[in-house]
């Protein structure tokens, strides 16, 4: 895979103000696709074409409101799309005419779920009758437009397949691979590793080519890759001398984080005051969590409160449960003790540094982990 300058006419386009990046991407699963445009709260039609037929999924505001396929409409057209094994995509700004079409009422993340779901069943079903080569494949492909480096590398990790990441801007050229959704190696200008990776990122506009790689290659980044898009946002805000100070609060901080894009809270998460945290931690997204818990003005009584809650994701509990100052704290790890999300690994060596009152509670607890309670059982009885 290569960018050719010349062959593609990219000299022209490079020169234009336009900004964000412009490529193609291939062998990409439809489900990731969808799930990066809502997850950036975007508001886009994602045009299908396919052996089985052609189709149109609308989002909105990072909610897909639509979905139409062949004669399917709303949701049985969305599962219809989403279990087709390969084709094209393209995406598309939101037509006027489209705007008042609602089909779907349900949140994307049940709709992602029960998409993969469906997928998952049917690939089973299909193995069970000896027909191995009919399970969905990542053999999607298409353009995009205007979009940021770092959300395509958001893309790539989530499809957690092995990618190279060829970019161009004005004449430099820099890569970035990925293996199994991890940032392993990127390179340019005679530079590689992390100086490299961040140094591509920030590059404002250009052209990019994504393709799967084969072979280990080199590894010179071992961090994972949520820090490192979290890291990419604060060097690019540093960057850009951006100051996200209050400023006038004529509109409410809750509407303004609605409208915010996955970047744009993950600034905010880093840099903002206790209102604007308490706000994000309800975010689904991992990346605005573990932006939240890295933010340097958090307190310990807000790591107690997102150790107690029950909707942040088992990874950011695993960084908290990793953190020397806040595990040394008793609420801290009771809270992670009793929490079902935390991973039962983490939660019964917790069970050990538990005082017998809160052991003898969490032993009659029915929403832990049976393991959990089980030991917290034993230990009770041994200091009993």
């Amino acid at each position: 895979m290569h960018l050719d300058l010349e062959k593609n006419g990219y000299m022209d386009q490079l020169q234009s103000p336009v900004q964000g990046f412009s490529g193609i991407i291939n062998h990409i699963q439809l489900v990731d696709l969808v799930q990066l445009s809502c997850l950036s709260q975007t508001s886009q039609t994602i045009r299908v074409e396919a052996e089985p037929g052609t189709g149109t999924i609308h989002v909105r505001a990072g909610q897909i409101v639509h979905a139409q396929a062949r004669d399917l409409r709303g949701e049985d057209a969305l599962f219809e799309m989403l279990q087709w094994p390969s084709g094209r995509f393209e995406l598309v700004p939101p037509q006027e005419e489209e705007d008042e079409t609602v089909t779907i009422n349900k949140t994307w993340e049940f709709l992602v779920i029960e998409a993969t779901r469906i997928r998952d069943e049917k690939a089973l079903a299909a193995m069970a009758e000896g027909q191995l080569g009919t399970a969905a494949s990542n053999a999607f492909m298409g353009s995009m437009d205007g979009i940021q480096l770092v959300d395509l590398v958001h893309l790539v990790c989530l499809a957690r397949s092995d990618y190279l990441v060829e970019v161009l801007s004005q004449q430099q050229t820099g890569r970035i691979y990925a293996q199994s959704g991890q940032i392993i190696h990127a390179h340019t200008d005679g530079i590689e590793g992390e100086t490299a990776f961040f140094e591509i990122v920030g590059w404002d506009n250009g052209r990019f080519d994504i393709d799967l790689f084969q072979g280990a290659g080199a590894t010179t980044i071992a961090k994972p890759w949520e820090y490192l898009l979290i890291e990419a946002m604060r060097v690019l805000d540093e960057k850009a001398g951006e100051e996200n100070e209050d400023g006038s609060k004529a509109e409410s901080l809750t509407m303004k984080i609605q409208r915010m894009k996955v970047a744009e809270k993950i600034r905010l998460a880093m840099t903002g005051d206790r209102e604007s945290r308490n706000l994000l931690i309800r975010d689904p997204n991992r990346m605005v969590q573990f932006a939240i818990i890295s933010n340097p003005r958090i307190t310990e009584p807000e790591i107690i409160s997102i150790a107690h809650s029950k909707s942040v994701d088992d990874e950011v509990l695993k960084k908290i449960s990793e953190n020397r100052e806040w595990i040394r704290l008793y609420p801290i790890r009771l809270a992670l003790a009793k929490n079902p999300k935390t991973p039962v690994p983490i939660a019964t060596k917790l069970v050990h540094t538990l005082t017998a009152q809160d052991l003898n509670i969490l032993a009659k607890t029915k929403t832990v982990s049976a393991v959990v309670s089980q030991m917290a059982r034993k230990l009770t009885q041994r200091k009993g």
